[in-house]
């Protein structure tokens, strides 16, 4: 059948609805309630019964009262329950505000889109994460990336160990200052201790020590310190003066590819025949400055004052080094050299001008190793004011192997010259004719 148009109508007021059909159904009021039935039954006295309305069968309901309402007019309303106001991890109603989150005309809502300027430490503002150290997730909320431990050679977290660095309670860290029992940060007095502009501690002036012979306190103190590549006015003045300021053993300069080192100061003063009386320091090469045999042959004979690296093959050494230094800085001093040799020990010397000569066992070593000694008959001539360790070789002994084999100047047998080899031993078992190398001892003033 079909459905009617019409709302709810006492019989009186039937002849006011619309047509409808014999068996259209219509809901009428009666003294038992609202009924429904057909409009035959209606006219014949009948009335036909509706069931009870289910999820699946269509028929009446009956509002509870509670959560559904009739109005007076008979429509039906839902009640609202009173909203609970949602909070951060609570559900709830919300309410825009009108300036930052709008309604739409379709019942939506969305955010006003706001220029906004961005943040800075001191003024609020928009904020971009970097993706990395901070992330968006994909509920909207922001998360910082937990940080690695600090390396090296990367960033990350560090802690402090809570002795030398603390941190306060204002989340700030503090180094602690050092004590004679406990390690920290010290501040150098700027009148013997200097720090320069890449942060290096340097010594000024003997780093105010006061004794006898300001060489003694630049001899005790290894540094290894880049002085350029020329030797300055400066540089020059402070050996002159005896002061020696801020130079010190092992520091070196670079000069046509070579590291000449500093390995002594007033190694000679007052040594000699005629007492050596200028203020020098010692300057010996990293590496040897090239190579040359000691004679021609394999003899020993003429002793090292006689020899052709003595003559000539040192020439070549005292051309560089003034080249270096500067000709009038190369000191010559007296030394008393082995000019004889009888049974492959030294039988005679004597006294000569020296600038550029090859080391001793003595000056490298200490101490002798294979130079001929005293058998209770026979002395060799070993006399020599060369005869202590340079300050370099006692501080870095390290520094005595270059990996090269060089000669040394002492008399070992009839055919050889003492040597260091490659390996950095002590050696003489090489003939005097082969070419090694030459890594002399210069003496600058």
């Amino acid at each position: 059948m079909s459905s009617i148009s019409v709302e709810t109508k006492k019989m009186t007021e039937l002849d006011q609805a619309s047509v409808i059909g014999m068996d259209d159904l219509v809901l009428v009021h009666t003294a038992n309630g609202m009924r429904v039935c057909t409009v035959r039954a209606l006219f014949e006295g009948g009335s036909v019964s509706v069931p009870t309305a289910t999820t699946t069968v269509a028929g009446i309901v009956k509002p509870d009262g509670t959560s559904i309402l009739v109005k007076a007019d008979g429509t039906i309303s839902a009640k609202i329950p009173d909203p609970t106001v949602a909070k951060v991890g609570t559900l709830g109603v919300v309410k825009p505000d009108g300036r930052t989150v709008t309604i739409k005309a379709d019942g939506t809502i969305s955010a006003v889109q706001k220029d906004a300027a961005v943040a800075t430490e001191a003024a609020a503002g928009i904020v971009k994460p970097d993706g990395s150290t901070i992330t968006v997730e994909e509920d909207g909320t922001i998360k910082a990336k937990q940080a690695e431990v600090a390396t090296t050679s990367k960033a990350g977290l560090v802690k402090p160990d809570g002795s030398t660095i603390t941190v306060g309670a204002d989340g700030k860290i503090a180094a602690k200052i050092a004590t004679t029992t406990a390690a920290g940060i010290v501040k150098p007095d700027g009148t013997t201790l200097s720090v320069g502009a890449d942060g290096l501690l340097t010594v000024v002036g003997g780093g105010g020590l006061s004794m006898e012979g300001n060489a003694g306190a630049h001899n005790s103190i290894y540094r290894g310190k880049y002085l350029g590549n020329t030797y300055t006015a400066a540089q020059q003045a402070a050996v002159a003066a005896g002061t020696f300021d801020d130079l010190f053993i092992g520091d070196y300069w670079t000069i046509n590819g070579v590291n000449y080192r500093i390995a002594g100061f007033d190694y000679y003063l007052n040594n000699g025949d005629t007492a050596c009386a200028t203020h020098h320091m010692i300057v010996v090469p990293d590496t040897c400055l090239y190579t040359h045999v000691m004679n021609d042959s394999n003899t020993t004979e003429g002793g090292y004052y006689n020899s052709k690296m003595h003559t000539s093959g040192l020439d070549s050494a005292k051309t560089t080094a003034a080249s270096a230094f500067g000709a009038s800085h190369i000191l010559s001093h007296r030394e008393f050299l082995c000019n004889a040799v009888s049974n492959g020990r030294p039988s005679g010397a004597s006294w000569y001008d020296c600038t550029v000569e090859l080391m001793n066992e003595f000056m490298v070593y200490g101490h002798s190793v294979f130079l001929p000694g005293n058998d209770g008959t026979n002395v060799p001539y070993n006399y020599t004011v060369s005869k202590g360790q340079l300050p370099l070789f006692a501080h870095r002994h390290d520094l005595i192997c270059n990996r090269a084999t060089w000669w040394l100047r002492d008399i070992v047998t009839a055919a050889d010259f003492a040597d260091v080899n490659a390996g950095g031993y002590a050696l003489y078992s090489l003939a005097a004719s082969s070419a090694f190398g030459v890594r002399p001892a210069i003496p600058v003033s």
